[in-house]
């Protein structure tokens, strides 16, 4: 799993981490967002999963754990925007001296030639973005911001394909062309 630092501004009651469980090149990855509040006041936490166009989430797997029970009195809100994002926008109290868990497992998508960077092994960051939450009974909003990106590597077809069979092409043209240029070129012996 890789985990994202945590930078947090006042108070520092809620800490926050964020991991990525995946295995490089598989088709199956999670996003999970911890946040556990020390405090001594329930907060209500406001959570933002970004989750770019090459995973695509599986929204009936999506899982809500409070001290590593399932619950289910929490909001969730979808906008999708085609070819671009899926953003994920949990909203749910969290109690104090009690850890949230969001688990939002995703698949991975082969892309079109054309999608993959000039590096593909490198990887493709996933956007960090903030955990937003408010003391109940208070007005004021606190912010935590995720100090680091996270990366994936998404499943690829061989990318060098396209150069081997241009090369073995090319090869086997200039082998005919050769033989049938030598034919036509090639002096013969005359007997005199």
């Amino acid at each position: 799993a890789t985990k994202g630092d945590t930078s947090i501004l006042i108070p520092a009651d809620v800490v926050a981490n964020r991991y990525y469980h995946d295995k490089p090149f598989s088709f199956h990855a999670s996003f999970e967002t911890r946040i556990e509040n020390r405090g001594p006041k329930t907060i209500k936490a406001f959570v933002v999963e970004y989750i770019p166009y090459f995973l695509l989430p599986k929204f009936a797997q999506i899982s809500v754990l409070l001290d590593g029970q399932k619950i289910s009195n929490y909001t969730l809100e979808i906008e999708y925007k085609e070819h671009e994002f899926y953003l994920l926008r949990f909203t749910v109290n969290i109690h104090s001296n009690s850890v949230l868990s969001v688990l939002t497992p995703t698949e991975k998508l082969l892309q079109t030639f054309e999608n993959y960077p000039h590096d593909p092994y490198r990887g493709f960051d996933l956007i960090s973005h903030p955990l937003v939450y408010q003391i109940l009974g208070d007005s004021q909003t606190h912010l935590i911001r995720f100090e680091n990106n996270l990366m994936t590597i998404v499943p690829q077809p061989d990318l060098s394909m396209p150069f081997n069979i241009i090369c073995v092409t090319m090869a086997i043209y200039g082998y005919v062309f050769l033989n049938i240029f030598s034919l036509f070129v090639k002096r013969t012996k005359s007997i005199i």
